[in-house]
């Protein structure tokens, strides 16, 4: 498989630069991989993402990205005043992308039938999924998600679910970054974001880390 991005010991300090915000961190993403990383609220997850995307310049350390990225954010960073059709066709424009499966990616994402309903007006959970469909459309080799099914309900989740196998099926490269373990089909890679970096975990290590989490974040 061909490599997409590299970390070598990367690590970022925060606005102070007292502290790190994550450190020692080494991670490889190739094509038609599925890398999620488990980490609670504050432990750095974004900040990973922003940085190996490019968007926040690192402490020390190198990222090697070999092909264009795209990003899915915690929060809502499209054009409220626009609509879904809107907003997926102009991703696709900037991106200089004549992708004519548009339609494909509105199923997949659940926007079918809100095509011309603005963005503000659409349910939060369904302004997340309009994310995952303009980093779709963008047609990159490798995609970062921060908190992808945070708000979704189970319905939209296993859409979001499908839509990874899909996308590892066409051998692009994903990037999950998430404070609990994701249902996700034969994962590449699952690792926690610790003070020492990223620890590898096993399936059922993974589970207990989940559960973890919840309980420090008050989940039921």
């Amino acid at each position: 498989m061909n490599s997409l991005l590299q970390a070598q010991n990367l690590g970022l300090r925060g606005k102070g630069r007292s502290n790190w915000l994550f450190k020692n961190v080494n991670l490889t993403v190739s094509s038609g991989d599925i890398v999620v990383i488990i980490g609670n609220s504050g432990s750095g997850k974004s900040s990973l993402g922003d940085t190996l995307c490019g968007l926040k310049k690192p402490s020390q350390g190198f990222v090697g990205r070999q092909v264009p990225v795209a990003i899915v954010t915690q929060h809502f960073t499209l054009y409220t005043d626009l609509t879904v059709q809107e907003n997926l066709d102009f991703m696709a424009a900037i991106n200089d992308n004549r992708a004519e499966n548009r339609r494909e990616i509105l199923n997949w994402t659940g926007l079918t039938g809100w095509e011309n309903t603005k963005a503000k007006n659409l349910p939060s959970s369904l302004r997340k999924m309009l994310q995952i469909a303009c980093a779709v459309v963008q047609n990159t080799p490798l995609i970062i998600f921060d908190e992808p099914t945070y708000g979704l309900d189970q319905s939209l989740s296993i859409l979001f679910y499908r839509l990874v196998e899909i996308l590892a099926k066409q051998n692009r490269g994903m990037l999950i970054l998430t404070n609990q373990m994701l249902k996700v089909a034969a994962p590449t890679g699952v690792f926690e974001l610790a003070d020492s970096g990223l620890v590898a975990l096993s399936p059922s290590s993974a589970a207990k880390e989940n559960q973890s989490i919840y309980e420090s974040e008050g989940v039921g």
